[in-house]
């Protein structure tokens, strides 16, 4: 399949730990010790482009490891407040606020899913115009300057009512034919065009109008 490429669990694991490290100033290694590590909070090269808040208290955990990320001028603060305090006791603190949980996949039993099953459409690569509708913060940055900046994307999974490309394409190469599955083909992909354009118009529409 073309798309992708395999890894292995251990590659997986070690592509994770090096990009930690750089986000949150440690060493690799650090990520599968037992205990509690304070490293100083750095915009150092191949971090992540996250925004950058100073100044900033994260904590991350990850097997038996907890990794406590300040920026250096809380970071006496922060030791005194979570001194001799269990992973646990740090993670439920109320200094803490929030927490997004993060799952890596089973590559050993998962398989990725070919990609002629699935059809990608972007649609739209500015969605600043949107940033007029406020309260989203959980869908929309509201930055016009980000490294980041949003898009709108659709990826449509073609298996449902056995309209499955793939199933088509069987069922033509039984057939020696297209004949059988030309009409039902045409009348998928009119499906998918006509979705995606009702969706381009939405935001033209809307563009338009904020003019």
């Amino acid at each position: 399949m073309d798309g992708y490429f395999e890894m292995t669990k251990q590659e997986m694991m070690a592509t994770v730990y090096h990009q930690l490290a750089l986000d949150y100033n440690c060493q690799p290694e650090d990520l599968t010790r037992s205990g509690i590590l304070f490293t100083e909070a750095k915009m150092q090269r191949g971090r992540r482009k996250m925004p950058f808040i100073t100044p900033r208290l994260e904590v991350i955990t990850m097997g038996k490891s907890t990794v406590v990320n300040a920026s250096k001028s809380v970071m006496p603060y922060v030791k005194q407040k979570f001194r001799n305090k269990s992973s646990y006791e740090i993670l439920t603190d109320k200094l803490v606020y929030g927490a997004n949980p993060y799952y890596l996949p089973d590559i050993e039993h998962i398989k990725p899913m070919e990609n002629a099953a699935c059809s990608f459409v972007l649609l739209d690569k500015d969605l600043r115009g949107l940033y007029k509708n406020k309260g989203f913060p959980n869908a929309l940055q509201y930055d016009h300057d980000s490294a980041r900046p949003e898009v709108l994307a659709a990826v449509a999974e073609l298996a449902r009512q056995g309209n499955n490309l793939n199933q088509l394409a069987r069922i033509a190469n039984t057939k020696k034919s297209t004949l059988p599955v030309a009409a039902r083909l045409d009348k998928l992909l009119m499906f998918y065009e006509e979705l995606a354009g009702r969706i381009r118009r939405y935001f033209q529409n809307d563009r338009t109008n904020d003019r």
